[in-house]
């Protein structure tokens, strides 16, 4: 389920694998956040290793507004695109 588009992000809810690789072969360079619970998540995610995709683990009560407000907050930061995504919100290490 798509939750939230912009320019620079696709954001939805719940493991479609189908949709993980096509997004990943295309040419979007847009990131695809994707939210579902850690049980739901693939044991290994090194297939799908790319900076185009970002994991987040959902809690229960977590209300799709919420969601959708992050990620417009994201958008608003002029800094966007100078931040790592990471997998399960960790944010990859950088070397400086």
């Amino acid at each position: 389920m798509k939750l939230y588009e912009s320019e620079n992000q696709i954001v939805i809810k719940g493991i479609n694998h189908e949709l993980i690789k096509e997004h990943l072969d295309s040419d979007i360079q847009k990131v695809l956040c994707i939210y579902d619970t850690s049980d739901n998540f693939l044991k290994d995610w090194r297939e799908y290793k790319s900076d185009k995709l970002a994991l987040y683990k959902i809690y229960e009560g977590v209300e799709y507004e919420w969601i959708i407000e992050r990620h417009k907050r994201i958008d608003d930061d002029n800094n966007y695109t100078n931040k790592p995504w990471g997998i399960m919100d960790k944010p990859k290490q950088t070397i400086i």
